[in-house]
C-alpha cells in the first residue's frame, strides 16, 4: 500500500518546504533519514507527499525508503527562508 503525508499549514511567503522522515528498521536500528522538498505559496495550503518520493540523505538523492520501516519522527521546516511557517495538521495516510 502507498503511504503518504498530508500536511495543512500556512506561511507568509513562497518558500521551499523540506519534509524529513526518520525511520527505524522493524528489527531495530536506524533505517535512515529521508527527505522531500516541495514549494508552498503564501496563505493557507494543504500538501500531500508520497513516502516513495522521499530520498535518503537529501531530497536530491536516489535511494528511496525501504519497503517496510517504522516511522519515528517527522520534521517540517523552510530552507533559508523565514516564512512564518505554521503547521495546523499532519496526517500519515495509507491506502
Amino acid at each position: 500500500p502507498e503511504s503518504r503525508l498530508r500536511i495543512t499549514g500556512r506561511s507568509t511567503t513562497t518558500a521551499p518546504l523540506e519534509l524529513m522522515l526518520l525511520g527505524r528498521k522493524p528489527e531495530g536500528g536506524h533505517a535512515g533519514n529521508f527527505f522531500h522538498e516541495i514549494e508552498v505559496k503564501p496563505g493557507s495550503w494543504q500538501i500531500e507527499a508520497a513516502v516513495d518520493d522521499f530520498r535518503k540523505g537529501s531530497a536530491n538523492a536516489t535511494q528511496a525508503p525501504p519497503t517496510t520501516m517504522n516511522l519515528s519522527h517527522i520534521s517540517i521546516y523552510t530552507i533559508n527562508t523565514d516564512a512564518s511557517l505554521e503547521i495546523d495538521s499532519v496526517e500519515v495516510l495509507r491506502e
